[in-house]
């Protein structure tokens, strides 16, 4: 793995790729602990990777980096990523020896889960440099009778688990050949030639690739699929007599055994017996399906700054990403303002929380309950609290702020919003048995005036669980179908509970 982490200018403290072993050791404030363990710190820091030989960048937030690819993090930024990743914010690491086209679909990867199809064009126009390698054009296939074509292309895959194994990435390298493999038996294919040629020239990290093909090869043999005789000069010399071999030695039931779907752990790497069995299961069964299409790619092209709250903390986001979901970033971005240029927002009346929880719901579409983990970090970065004598007061460090939080979302809500509704119902309906103590008077006088509605008529229900797209704002019907069709498994849920009020966990 050739890659290199950049000198950064810092203070005279910091050592760039000098020895420290002289210096005490320095304590980490706990903050940087937390930003392991919790939700929202897997983005409070970022690292560029410089890819190829023309350095096409491509950011990346260090925490999701670490949470899915462990070994490559640590071998790419070092033991200073768990002692203190905010030493790292904004580093820059060099790998010229890979692909930015590659590395590019490793990205979508990173964020997604899943190995999304690039589009034909992926390559072309990052920052205005052409990264796709010159030479032979790449190609699907070499069956010609076939007038089927698959969504991805061999070479490709072959090139991600290359990737994958060079860089310490074995759940890229299994969902990459699992991937290859599962293309090939749908369409009953071989992998073309170019995709072969690679595999074999690239030596012991594909060793399990170079398995997977021939044993391809010759189970696919029955089916006519096999390299013909007189395209076998085109193929690596090992290629073609470890098939001849594998024909002679194998029996239908050893052939039985190397297929893909009795078999799909074959040639993967596993860490332990558990993660073996669940990825067997996994692609014993049905193709998962995709959540998202090659538009992703245009999401996490570029990044932009937003800066959160009266502490102006830096947020780095990828534009397109959080554009797509919001009108305010895309015109923010996009439009004939100062921030298309300088990349930089402003929110400075918004809550750190608040935001990070968006962020969230951006890159992974899940909004969660926050954890012990994710109090303690916005707390130790917006500093302990203090009572009226100035004091911190410990107690109060340690409690939950979903009641504030409420207050403050009903505070700066208009009055004819529809999600005043939906808090008041919310609060009376689910949250009953909650001190109403310190709530504010207009707020407090509407949720007294439900609660005496609720004690006329017990069998009042709220609007959210019979339609859920009651308080949606949707831009059109179609978005509006589609919202039904996701949530009719839980609004099927949350009426079967009865007159439970407590909200169904999924």
């Amino acid at each position: 793995m050739n890659a290199v982490l950049l000198p950064q200018k810092r203070a005279a403290e910091v050592n760039d790729g000098k020895t420290c072993s002289k210096k005490p050791k320095q304590e980490v404030h706990p903050a940087q602990l937390l930003r392991t363990t919790s939700y929202f710190g897997r983005y409070l820091d970022h690292v560029t990777f410089l890819v190829g030989p023309k350095a096409v960048p491509f950011t990346v937030h260090t925490g999701v980096l670490i949470e899915r690819c462990p070994a490559f993090a640590d071998n790419v930024l070092g033991i200073e990523v768990v002692r203190d990743r905010a030493a790292l914010d904004g580093r820059k690491v060099l790998l010229e020896q890979e692909e930015a086209r590659i590395f590019w679909i490793f990205l979508v990867w990173l964020y997604t889960c899943e190995l999304v199809p690039p589009p034909e064009e992926l390559g072309v126009g990052i920052d205005g440099v052409d990264v796709r390698v010159l030479g032979l054009p790449r190609r699907f296939a070499d069956d010609e009778d076939s007038n089927t074509t698959g969504s991805w292309n061999d070479e490709d895959l072959v090139d991600i688990y290359l990737f994958g194994r060079r860089l310490q990435i074995d759940n890229l390298t299994t969902v990459a050949i699992s991937t290859l493999a599962t293309e090939n038996g749908r369409i009953v294919r071989t992998a073309s030639i170019a995709a072969v040629r690679k595999a074999f020239g690239a030596g012991h990290w594909a060793k399990l690739m170079c398995d997977y093909l021939v044993d391809e090869a010759e189970w696919y043999a029955d089916w006519g699929k096999s390299p013909r005789t007189e395209q076998t000069r085109d193929y690596p010399d090992e290629y073609i007599s470890r098939i001849e071999q594998a024909s002679r030695d194998s029996s239908s039931a050893a052939k039985q055994f190397k297929s893909w779907r009795n078999a799909p752990c074959r040639y993967h790497v596993h860490h332990g017996i558990q993660e073996q069995e669940h990825c067997s299961l996994l692609w014993s069964k049905t193709w998962p399906k995709r959540r998202y299409t090659a538009e992703i790619y245009d999401g996490l092209q570029s990044v932009g700054t937003i800066l959160v709250g009266e502490a102006r903390y830096p947020i780095v986001l990828h534009k397109g990403l959080i554009s797509g979901q919001s009108k305010y970033f895309c015109s923010a971005f996009s439009g004939a303002f100062a921030e298309r240029k300088t990349g930089r927002i402003e929110l400075l009346k918004e809550s750190l929380d608040a935001f990070l929880a968006m962020v969230d719901w951006v890159y992974t579409q899940e909004i969660r309950e926050r954890t012990m983990e994710d109090r303690r970090l916005l707390q130790a970065l917006a500093g302990p609290r203090v009572n009226a004598f100035g004091v911190p007061d410990a107690a109060t460090d340690d409690m939950p702020d979903d009641a504030a939080s409420n207050v403050d979302a009903f505070g700066s809500l208009g009055a004819k919003k529809i999600c005043q509704g939906e808090l008041i119902e919310l609060y009376v309906l689910a949250d009953r048995e909650r001190d109403l103590a310190n709530l504010p008077s207009d707020f407090f006088a509407l949720v007294v005036g439900k609660m005496l509605k609720l004690r006329a008529q017990p069998e009042i229900r709220p609007v959210w669980r019979l339609k859920m797209c009651f308080y949606h704002e949707h831009t059109d019907n179609a978005e509006k179908t589609t919202c039904r069709h996701e949530w009719k498994g839980y609004q099927a849920q949350l009426k079967a509970k009865g007159t439970a009020m407590e909200p169904v966990k999924a």
